[in-house]
């Protein structure tokens, strides 16, 4: 579905991604862990066009060469990105936030609130309040909800969900992603929470100095010793 080979990428001559090659396959979750620095939320933003930098090497989606494309052409092809500290309308309600969204959706797909607030309760909760009365993590959740409504994505690269959550939120939002999965939604997930993250994962990449440091499935990285390396040195 998503192949990327030999990723590198430049912001004013240094180096930041150095021949990183990735790939997601249908249906998966695809982990992208690292220490702070390692460059990963750059790699989403290489992959949907929006780093104002140098980029080499190859970005295919379906087949399809995605690189250098427009970023909205690019979300019409089914590709859709969740950035960190994802923007909301901070002086609409929660509500109000995802009927702006349902009206970008295209019509033989639309979601009604009654299946968002099924997907994330939380926000049923919160609905009459404000996007800048609620907390970060919260309105980290309506940002989700807000891409998966308005896009419908076939893939979906997530930049640290989890940031700012309580642990019990946190809980809910992986197994959101996880059910994203069961649904047919193929996810790329950056994270910080790094054994939720792998637990959810069928693959994990680690990242470290713009470098793919190791790559293996959920079992390969619990059963090695590269992610404390990757964290720790060595």
């Amino acid at each position: 579905m998503l192949e990327i080979s030999r990723l590198s990428l430049s912001y004013n001559t240094v180096p930041v991604l150095q021949n990183v090659s990735i790939k997601a396959q249908e249906g998966e979750i695809v982990s992208v862990i690292g220490p702070n620095g390692a460059g990963k939320s750059t790699l989403l933003k290489a992959i949907m066009n929006v780093a104002d930098a140098v980029v080499e090497g190859s970005v295919m989606f379906n087949g399809e060469s995605i690189q250098g494309m427009k970023t909205a052409e690019i979300i019409r092809r089914g590709l859709s990105y969740v950035p960190q500290g994802n923007a909301v309308f901070g002086s609409l309600t929660v509500e109000e936030n995802l009927k702006v969204a349902l009206a970008l959706s295209a019509g033989s797909v639309r979601d009604d609130l009654g299946r968002v607030y099924q997907r994330f309760p939380v926000l049923e909760t919160y609905r009459k309040k404000t996007a800048s009365q609620i907390s970060g993590g919260e309105r980290q959740i309506l940002g989700l909800a807000r891409t998966l409504v308005s896009s419908h994505p076939r893939l979906l690269l997530l930049d640290e969900p989890s940031i700012g959550l309580s642990p019990k939120i946190a809980a809910e939002v992986f197994g959101r992603i996880e059910a994203l999965r069961a649904e047919g939604t193929t996810v790329m997930l950056i994270e910080q929470r790094i054994q939720e993250a792998i637990s959810v994962s069928d693959r994990v990449y680690i990242l470290k100095s713009g470098k793919v440091f190791f790559e293996g499935t959920r079992h390969e990285i619990q059963r090695s010793e590269h992610l404390a390396k990757a964290y720790l040195g060595g």
